[in-house]
């Protein structure tokens, strides 16, 4: 597991009040959006915000998740989808760079 807070293609963003590093997010069929703050493990499991009936911070798993998964981005595709606007942060936050907030 790549070092979140090293990860050169991570986001910041302003969550709860709390500075929060994501690495991806996706979206699920029921429409709920994961926003993952670590990469899967070798046992498919990530850390990650999840935005739906209710907003919390947990733990998720890739196999329960895969056959609902509508959209998807990690990586370098999430960088550059934070950086042009494509993907908006969870509701109430805001994307951070180098201490300058933009949505």
């Amino acid at each position: 597991m790549t070092d979140v807070q090293q990860n050169p293609q991570a986001k910041k963003a302003i969550v709860n009040d709390t500075e929060t590093t994501f690495v991806g997010w996706y979206i699920l069929s029921n429409g709920w959006e994961v926003y993952l703050t670590s990469n899967f493990d070798e046992d498919g499991y990530a850390n990650a915000y999840v935005q739906g009936f209710e907003s919390e911070f947990g733990s998720v798993s890739f196999e329960e998740h895969k056959p609902y998964i509508r959209a998807m981005c990690v990586d370098a595709e999430f960088a550059k989808d934070v950086e042009l606007g494509n993907l908006a942060p969870p509701i109430g936050g805001k994307w951070i760079e180098d201490n300058t907030t933009f949505h």
